[in-house]
């Protein structure tokens, strides 16, 4: 039997991960976790004993609960396969090679790699050195066509997203909403932000900058409808995912050059929202749906009319974007 364990991230976008994969919390031989960088007050005899083997005895709260869980898994039945997964994100240097070799060792495991960030950027630079450079990794997954050719252990992936019970009959305040930080977007924002505004649309955004690009963006505090805050005040997902449910069409700025899809494509089809989005990679996205989906350089008066036309949304979504799915892979395939 193959058991797994999903490891998270603690990280501003630690309640990001947990919603991507709330639909496997719960199933039966799949355990997430969603921190696992809790401190414990107890670190057993044994585990110190191994850290120290391998060089590793500062990290021991970091490493514990991923460890602990391998244990007691493979306590329970030696015969049962262990993968351990996790997202490039949180492969982070305190999982050194060393640890992984051990969790191999000890417990037969085999490790995974989720890639939701494109090969080559520097979130995915880590997971990538151990997937190109060592023979720890066993699989991988990728959201990215481009990067398939890079290993043969890639497999092509949608981005993991579930949808969150409860939020179903969430009223309706705006007409649109954007939330995220500034980068390299603001003069596109603005250009958006003004023509939104001057054909009365009732707008939601929310900026999030550093004291420098305040300081250069803080005109946008002056319209209706946006402010600009620290990073240190930024949402948690689930509170910007509550933001998107109260409006009507969601708008997505990707920053210059940028082709991977972010979130919001998914939380249009999961929730059954519209999507007005500058990334011309949504033609070309499987669930594109042109009724409910618009591709814009410039937000034009034909666009406005679209945001301003109500229609009920629907796109059958039926779990395709569930991490189920690549769980089922592994289990099929027999990586």
């Amino acid at each position: 039997m193959k058991r797994f364990i999903i490891v998270g991230e603690k990280s501003s976008y630690s309640e990001m991960y947990k919603i991507m994969c709330s639909d496997v919390i719960g199933v039966e031989n799949i355990y997430f976790i969603n921190n696992p960088y809790s401190s414990y007050t107890f670190i057993s005899r044994g585990f110190r004993k191994v850290l120290r083997e391998i060089g590793l005895k500062g990290y021991s709260e970091q490493l514990y609960t991923v460890y602990k869980k391998a244990k007691l898994l493979f306590k329970k039945n030696k015969k049962d396969e262990i993968n351990v997964i996790f997202f490039n994100a949180g492969l982070r240097d305190e999982y050194s090679e060393q640890f992984l070799e051990n969790l191999k060792k000890r417990f037969h495991a085999k490790i995974g790699i989720i890639f939701v960030d494109s090969f080559g950027t520097f979130s995915a630079m880590r997971a990538q050195e151990l997937l190109l450079n060592t023979d720890l990794v066993d699989y991988a997954y990728t959201i990215e066509e481009e990067d398939l050719n890079k290993s043969d252990k890639l497999t092509k992936c949608f981005t993991p997203y579930a949808k969150i019970d409860g939020y179903e009959n969430m009223v309706e305040k705006n007409d649109i909403y954007f939330g995220g930080t500034i980068k390299t977007r603001g003069e596109i924002i603005k250009s958006c932000v003004e023509k939104l505004i001057d054909n009365k649309i009732k707008i939601k955004i929310e900026l999030f900058a550093s004291k420098e690009e305040i300081g250069k963006y803080q005109f946008f505090g002056d319209y209706s409808g946006v402010t600009i805050e620290d990073y240190s005040a930024i949402k948690d997902y689930s509170q910007m995912v509550v933001e998107s449910l109260e409006s009507d069409v969601l708008l997505d700025i990707t920053d210059g050059g940028q082709t991977a899809l972010t979130l919001r494509p998914y939380e249009a089809i999961v929730y059954n929202k519209r999507l007005l989005t500058n990334n011309q990679s949504i033609l070309d996205f499987e669930f594109y749906d042109p009724r409910y989906m618009r591709y814009f350089t410039e937000i034009t008066d034909e666009d406005i009319q679209w945001i301003k036309k109500k229609e009920k949304v629907e796109y059958n979504y039926k779990q395709q974007f569930s991490v189920l799915n690549i769980i089922n892979n592994i289990t099929e395939e027999g990586k």
